[in-house]
């Protein structure tokens, strides 16, 4: 895991690291993978986001690990607003 596992944002609607819930996810007819995500700091509610190109398959499996397991999803964002990139994305208990 990063150094940055307790990192915070620098300011609201940055993108930096989050621990979320993940409320959604799976494949779209665009060839994206979209992941619909909290921020369990209230930073953000239900919003879309997408893999990043080329680890869409794995974030998936890890959307999906952290959908059925009720584990937290530790996420790097491009930006918190809807419809933007995740860099990153971590299970975590």
């Amino acid at each position: 895991m990063p150094d940055e596992i307790n990192a915070v944002p620098e300011a609201p609607g940055a993108g930096g690291w989050y621990t979320c819930k993940v409320v959604a996810a799976g494949p779209a007819d665009d060839g994206r993978f979209y992941i619909r995500l909290t921020d369990k700091g209230q930073a953000f509610l239900q919003r879309w986001f997408y893999a990043l190109p080329g680890f869409e398959r794995e974030m998936l499996a890890a959307a999906f690990t952290s959908l059925t397991t009720g584990y937290s999803a530790y996420v790097m964002l491009a930006d918190t607003a809807e419809w933007s990139q995740i860099n990153r994305f971590y299970v975590q208990p």
